[in-house]
């Protein structure tokens, strides 16, 4: 099964393929191919965007004009959409890697099948949109297919209203309606990754948090260091890059950590001290597990963190016994270490989402507005029920999909509440150091506020932005009905 940076990964090359725009790939590395079909990508939409807008300008009925205004919108968000990735495509892939990264860093502690929800948001995210597709497309093609019936409405130079043309703005717009529609499922999806990925992560930080931080979930001496009683330093139990592994002679879960499989070792700090339990302090490049702080700086824990996985396969670990991370005050440097990565890629995820997140409330928004305007004269007048049938679902799909993404959206929020509570709930039965308690009181408060994906900070991807946005509509709904629009 995918995980997370895998489906966005895959979802990405799709997009690509689909858009003709190469976003799998940075500019420096892909073919020219891409550049040229970007161009003509660019040019069909701009193209369809001037038709419409000219049919916008110069439509006769009221509805027709709501009509065609709530599919502009539409175009607009998907061409926002393209060119925004365009933009920041490096970046773009630059958080499926730290998402990858921090998949492996936290694998230790994953439940079982953790990423299927995502796969299941996303696939019910792709069959409404593409059922709604379906529909309208059968609705459109029901017509004759002669001029004027497009399937977006159009405004075009009298030479293209030959039937020679006709098939020829067909397949443009069939192209444009499947970039369209493409780009705006990919972005819902990318959110539901972006953020479904952060609530995994701090879900594993919880479970961490349970087993190895507090007495209640970590029995006495299941961390502390072991090694063979009869002088046997070969193991052959493969162990993690970085980890939980069971004790042989306590039968007990301890937290391991392989350097080999770890650490860059080009790491070269004052404030790092690595040391090899039982013997002493050794250098920065050691060839067998070992225990290990970090000093109290930000910067180098963020280095440190920077640093977090690179292997998350089990190998044997070269030359010794395998040792625990021992002591309480290097198992919270390293919660803390995790959690300022996952902090900083929500936060990241955030930024990056922030101006098409707030471009697709707005056209969700705008077409429920002018949709419902729509729907009301159709159903009133009794005709043109073909039209009216397939707005309706057209507009169904716009509301489940954003539905989805809101209930991903809460359900991070959710998750970031639920971690802050487990720090909070930690208690220890025996002493424990001042550093230990002054660390645990940083990473709580740093968790007070629980990460989540805004739009501009105008609003917050969650349920209640949906119950608003619902409020305000069936507000201007029963305005319209009292005053019996026609």
């Amino acid at each position: 099964m995918w995980d997370h940076s895998r489906l966005l990964s895959r979802a990405l090359l799709l997009i690509s393929v689909l858009t003709l725009s190469g976003l799998h790939r940075e500019w420096d590395q892909q073919p020219s191919c891409w550049s040229l079909g970007l161009l003509l990508t660019a040019t069909v939409s701009v193209a369809c965007a001037v038709s419409t807008s000219a049919f916008i300008v110069t439509v006769a009925t009221v509805w027709e004009f709501l009509y065609s205004l709530t599919m502009f919108f539409t175009q607009l968000h998907a061409m926002l959409v393209l060119a925004y990735l365009v933009c920041r495509r490096r970046q773009l892939l630059d958080l499926v890697r730290r998402i990858a990264d921090l998949d492996r860093a936290t694998s230790a502690w994953r439940r079982p099948n953790d990423h299927c929800e995502l796969q299941r948001k996303a696939a019910l995210l792709c069959a409404v949109t593409f059922t709604a597709m379906f529909v309208w497309l059968g609705v459109t093609l029901t017509k004759e297919l002669t001029h004027p019936n497009y399937i977006l409405s159009a405004r075009l130079p009298d030479a293209m209203l030959t039937p020679a043309w006709y098939p020829v703005v067909m397949v443009l717009q069939s192209f444009f309606c499947m970039c369209t529609l493409s780009l705006q499922v990919f972005f819902e999806v990318l959110l539901l990754g972006m953020a479904d990925s952060v609530t995994a992560f701090t879900e594993r930080l919880g479970t961490f948090c349970q087993r190895q931080i507090s007495d209640q979930h970590s029995p006495e001496g299941s961390v502390t260091d072991w090694k063979d009683e009869g002088g046997d330093n070969s193991d052959p139990t493969p162990l993690p890059a970085y980890g939980e592994k069971l004790n042989p002679n306590t039968n007990k879960l301890t937290l391991v950590f392989n350097p080999e499989k770890h650490f860059n070792h080009d790491i070269q700090s004052s404030e790092l001290m690595v040391r090899n339990l039982g013997e002493g302090e050794t250098s920065t490049k050691p060839g067998a597990p070992i225990a290990w702080t970090i000093g109290s700086s930000s910067s180098n824990r963020d280095h440190l963190a920077s640093n977090i996985p690179t292997e998350c396969h089990f190998t044997e670990a070269p030359g010794a016994r395998p040792t625990t991370v021992g002591d309480l005050e290097t198992r919270l440097d390293l919660l803390t270490s995790l959690f300022d990565s996952v902090r900083r890629l929500a936060d990241d995820n955030a930024e990056f989402c922030s101006l098409p997140t707030l471009s697709l409330y707005s056209s969700v928004a705008a077409g429920l507005l002018l949709g419902s305007y729509v729907n009301i004269v159709l159903y009133g007048e009794g005709s043109v029920s073909e039209v009216a049938v397939g707005f309706s679902v057209f507009e169904a799909s716009m509301v489940l999909r954003l539905l989805i993404v809101s209930c991903a959206g809460t359900r991070l929020i959710q998750q970031g509440r639920q971690l802050h509570d487990q720090l909070a709930a930690v208690s220890w039965r025996r002493p424990v150091s001042a550093r230990a308690r002054f660390s645990l009181q940083q990473l709580l408060e740093r968790s007070r506020e629980p990460a989540s994906l805004h739009g501009w900070e105008l609003l917050t991807v969650q349920k209640d932005a949906m119950l608003s946005l619902f409020g305000f509509v069936l507000t201007y709904i029963v305005i319209l009905i009292q005053m019996q629009v026609r």
